[in-house]
């Protein structure tokens, strides 16, 4: 069974209904600016597919990538990062970047297209699969500053 949309896009029903697995992860928002956003931004978004990155497969940009370039290097060997799959590169909430992969090599990624921004040796960088969260997704309020939730993110496939 087959779902298009307006656009042409095809879904296929099985994907959504039979997930090749689930990634779990407990957050806790210990700061008021981002236990309001993840709020915020997972209750109107609950529906959506999301990026989720692989967290227990980090590494780090072994040298500085400016913008507009494609390269980025590391030590990436044996990591889950594949051609045509998806990367991120993590500084903070507020600053990220996503990008799909064009080239797998041991010292090098090489992106499809030029990053944004400049990224500085020491960034964090992490393979990503899309997913989307399970129904139930309870946010807890521990305090008046202190948020918590325990994530459950259907995933459709870990391969692109």
């Amino acid at each position: 069974d087959i779902i298009a949309s307006r656009r042409g896009d095809e879904q296929r029903i099985q994907l959504r209904a039979v997930p090749v697995g689930t990634i779990t992860y407990a957050a806790m928002f210990s700061e008021v600016r981002d236990a309001q956003m993840a709020s915020a931004t997972l209750y109107g978004n609950l529906h959506r597919a999301w990026g989720v990155a692989r967290w227990q497969f980090e590494a780090t940009l072994t040298a500085a990538a400016a913008a507009d370039t494609t390269l980025l290097e590391g030590d990436f060997a044996l990591l889950p990062f594949e051609v045509g799959g998806l990367v991120l590169l993590w500084a903070s909430p507020y600053q990220w970047e996503v990008q799909s992969l064009a080239a797998v090599a041991d010292g090098e990624l090489e992106l499809a297209t030029s990053l944004r921004n400049l990224w500085p040796a020491g960034t964090k960088v992490l393979p990503m699969v899309i997913g989307r969260l399970s129904n139930d997704q309870p946010y807890v309020w521990e305090s008046l500053k202190v948020g918590s939730q325990l994530l459950t993110f259907d995933i459709d496939g870990f391969k692109p």
